[in-house]
């Protein structure tokens, strides 16, 4: 079941830096994650020359692996608040301009398989264009190519066992640190449109949670 929220009429001011903070908490455990990265690798290779199954052995980045999902959840769910916050002061603020999706879409949206690709992006950009000046809007292309590839890149990872294959702890530095790099760009780009949102509808609505 979704969480109840009631309709806004105040700016989601709270909720934005929220989910502002949890954004870059999620770049911050991937970049110690692809660091970790490192570590794992020569700790496996090391574990093979003398004969031990590296399986058995944990790491930091088995650690931090562990962090990143429920983290991932908690932007989630913080994220989609201030998202459904600030929707639903669109519709107060631009009546007359359209949101394409229903207000579900803003929870759903963003793991239902295929819709995951572009329905957050329709959905963040309604708001935005209901809420922010046309001179004030900033683009949404280059955080949204960061999103995806943070979710894409560790999709190779995921097909094996890199504890197992040599070939594929040779790229686990390599996925982790460019998702990393992507996610830092995300979570940036992510923090401006959320702050630029927030910012607007603090103009046109009191401030609030």
């Amino acid at each position: 079941m979704l969480p109840d929220v009631p309709p806004a009429r105040t700016a989601p001011t709270g909720l934005g830096l929220a989910t502002v903070v949890v954004a870059g908490a999620v770049a911050l455990v991937q970049v110690v994650r692809a660091l970790a990265a490192l570590e794992a690798r020569r700790v496996r290779d090391a574990a093979v020359e003398v004969g031990a199954d590296p399986a058995l052995l944990t790491t930091t980045y088995d650690v931090v692996s562990h962090v990143s999902a429920p983290l991932l959840v908690i932007a989630w769910v913080v994220g989609c608040l201030w998202l459904q916050r600030a929707r639903d002061n669109a519709e107060l603020i631009s009546p007359g301009v359209r949101q394409r999706r229903q207000a579900g879409w803003v929870w759903l949206g963003w793991f239902i398989p295929f819709a995951n690709v572009w329905v957050p992006y329709q959905v963040v950009g309604d708001v935005q264009r209901a809420s922010v000046p046309a001179e004030r809007r900033v683009g949404l292309g280059w955080w949204w190519a960061a999103w995806l590839l943070f979710l894409v890149l560790p999709l190779p990872l995921e097909s094996g066992d890199w504890t197992a294959d040599a070939d594929l702890a040779d790229l686990l530095p390599a996925f982790e640190g460019l998702a990393a790099v992507a996610a830092v760009a995300a979570a940036v780009l992510w923090g401006r449109v959320v702050l630029r949102v927030t910012l607007a509808q603090e103009t046109a609505l009191p401030a609030g949670a």
